[in-house]
């Protein structure tokens, strides 16, 4: 749909696993997303002040001792209007 992705994912591993997948990614939509190194309750030092449109979050709370300060530093990210969205694992 057009949109600028910007992920931050804290394990090495998955971060590869990340950038493996999105080469298969057409490349006008490789071009559009980006992912940095980082931790969801540390975003001021990963995404510095950005807000976003839309903040999704899947397959993360639950791994969370306490989901609470991540989900607000997921909404303090949100740009005026925008959208939070959670999940959990696919079934």
């Amino acid at each position: 749909m057009g949109h600028q992705v910007t992920a931050v994912e804290p394990d090495a591993r998955m971060r590869a696993a990340f950038a493996d997948a999105a080469q298969l990614l057409p490349a006008e939509t490789r071009v559009r997303v980006r992912l940095l190194a980082g931790d969801v309750t540390a975003l001021d030092r990963t995404t510095g002040s950005a807000a976003y449109d839309a903040v999704l979050c899947h397959g993360v709370l639950m791994y969370l001792p306490a989901a609470g300060p991540a989900v607000g530093a997921l909404a303090s990210r949100l740009a005026p209007g925008g959208a939070p969205v959670a999940g959990g694992p696919q079934r």
